[in-house]
């Protein structure tokens, strides 16, 4: 609780799904040492790796810091709440070749998490 904490800014999906989180966990977010919000997620990874905090983020946001070791990440329980996003198109509308490419890689990607 004591240990400075780097979240995004109010109004953001993430902050909002680590604030459902720490809630379920039974901690007040307004209980944290936050030191910095960020609006930018790339900010908020540099911040990291210069030790300025610690922060809730997607493990797929900050895969490639942990592979090169810049940063410790630290898996949450299974409990975790999880986002969920959607692909959204108009369905009278005919999709180009690389649009149902991208759709295809997209699906195929993420059925392996």
């Amino acid at each position: 609780m004591k240990d400075p904490v780097i979240i995004r800014e109010k109004g953001s999906g993430t902050k909002k799904e680590m604030d459902i989180f720490l809630e379920n966990a039974g901690i007040e977010p307004s209980s944290l040492n936050v030191v910095a919000r960020m609006n930018d997620l790339e900010s908020i990874k540099k911040s990291i790796v210069n030790g300025l905090g610690f922060s809730i983020l997607s493990a797929r946001s900050v895969v490639d810091l942990q592979k090169t070791k810049q940063i410790l990440l630290f898996p949450l329980e299974e409990s975790a709440h999880k986002r969920s996003f959607y692909i959204v198109y108009s369905k009278n509308r005919i999709l180009k070749s690389h649009v149902r490419q991208f759709i295809h890689y997209v699906k195929e990607y993420y059925q392996t998490v």
